[in-house]
Order: structure tokens, then sequence, then C-alpha cells
């Protein structure tokens, strides 16, 4: 699915600030081992990862973490809503093409 949609994939770094990462996270960043940095489907993840259940995020970018402090919160409103208009087309196509398939098609 992800190579038919031409999705993104990748490893996802998680912190519980809104800025700038923190610890690890920077160091996922710095390595180029995280993609982006997520607060909230990163725990979800994580636990469908420890029961074995399948589990698809999408996700939308609004702000860079390494953007200047006093530009983050602009650089959100002015991303919010193509951003969320894009998650919402990608979100449509990811559960059209699931339609009619087996886990195991996809």
């Amino acid at each position: 699915m992800m190579k038919d949609l031409q999705l993104h994939e990748g490893s996802v770094g998680t912190g519980s600030s809104f800025s700038l990462p923190e610890g690890l996270v920077k160091e996922q960043f710095d390595k180029g081992a995280a993609l982006l940095k997520d607060m909230e489907a990163a725990s979800v993840a994580e636990v469908a990862d420890m029961v074995k259940v399948p589990f698809l995020a999408v996700k939308g970018v609004s702000d860079y973490v390494y953007q200047d402090q006093e530009d983050i919160s602009k650089e959100f409103a002015e991303n919010l809503g193509p951003v969320s208009e894009e998650v919402a087309s990608v979100l449509a196509q990811c559960v059209n093409y699931m339609i009619g398939k087996n886990f195991t098609d996809l």
C-alpha cells in the first residue's frame, strides 16, 4: 500500500515537547533515524507492536522541530489547514485502497 499510494514510511521519534526535540529524539534526527517527531501515535504504535497488532498512522507535518521558537506558532497556524486537507485526502486514499482486501494483501 505504501508504495502503491506513494506514501512515506519510516521511524518516528517521540517526545513531550512541542518545540525542539530532546535527548534521544534529537539524536535520532541528527542521525537521520527519525523522519518526524510524533506526540500522539507513538505510544499506540508501541503497544500495537508489543501485542503484534498491525498499526498504521496517517500523519501530517504542520511545523518543523528545528524552527526558530518564535516562528513555531505562526508556522503551525499557517500550515494547519492545508496539512489537515492533505491528511484527509491521504486517509481517504488509504481506506479506499484497503476496501475488499485481506490484511496479507496490504
